[in-house]
């Protein structure tokens, strides 16, 4: 599982009619040497500008006018070549609004994936317990219909912690086959997302993630092995031999925090 990068390199388009949607985006994504379309911001109620207008739609209008669009252009999209994901906001509804929307698109993102917030992380938990195994059944359940999850995390360029338990938990979560991706978005946004922590690339997965019974998971991977402890206090991650008999020593990992190591 490869990681990937937020680049500065950016298409916007602003509102269009259905019928004139699919030529316009086509034309913009070729002629900018881009191979897909994310749209910001689907299945969700708040208001802010977007592209010079306030977007403030609220309850069914704007699901059905969200759904008729995806019907109606997203096929077309598809057909053309480009890759169409979506950022949802999810809610107490979320299995219905993962089946519904996967159904047009090539997959979702998952915002906010490791933690709240926009920027600072030291003012942002990060997901632990309920939270994370809440994330962990929505990237199932994207992959589980065949299609790819992104999970997007924002925070300090420095915060390697941070970094480090969004690409953990990714690597963990992720059942690695659908072409899904994790990005971390540093809060000094004329930056890069390619950060050494945050893209750490492990090679393919050689097993299942494994939970241990106080509640540490653990996963082995073609150039390294990974630890996540959701959990509230620190835990250790055991005695274990790996695929290809490596013996990997009892380590203690803290409370939702997590290890990376390579082989």
């Amino acid at each position: 599982m490869r990681p990937a990068t937020a680049g500065a390199r950016t298409a916007r388009c602003s509102s269009v009619s259905t019928t004139r949607s699919s030529p316009v985006l086509i034309s913009t994504c070729r002629a900018a040497g881009f191979d897909g379309i994310f749209l910001d911001d689907v299945v969700c109620e708040w208001s802010h500008p977007s592209t010079g207008f306030p977007v403030n739609f609220t309850g069914g209008s704007v699901w059905n006018a969200e759904i008729a669009w995806a019907k109606a252009v997203a096929p077309q999209l598809q057909a053309a070549g480009l890759t169409v994901l979506a950022n949802t906001s999810f809610n107490g509804n979320w299995p219905s609004i993962i089946d519904t929307w996967t159904t047009y698109f090539n997959g979702l993102s998952i915002e906010h994936y490791a933690k709240p917030g926009d920027y600072s992380s030291s003012q942002w938990p990060l997901y632990g317990g309920g939270d994370w195994e809440w994330r962990r059944q929505q990237v199932a359940r994207i992959e589980a219909r065949g299609r790819q999850a992104v999970g997007i995390t924002w925070g300090d360029p420095t915060d390697y912690k941070t970094q480090r338990y969004h690409r953990a938990t990714f690597l963990m979560q992720s059942g690695c086959k659908s072409g899904g991706a994790s990005i971390y978005i540093p809060s000094n946004v004329a930056g890069t997302s390619n950060l050494p922590v945050a893209c750490t690339n492990l090679g393919r997965p050689l097993t299942a993630p494994k939970l241990l019974s106080n509640g540490v998971w653990v996963r082995e991977f073609d150039n390294g092995w990974v630890a996540v402890n959701p959990t509230s206090s620190s835990q250790s991650t055991g005695n274990s031999v790996n695929q290809t008999g490596r013996t990997v020593s009892p380590c203690t990992v803290g409370p939702c925090d997590s290890m990376m190591t390579m082989w």
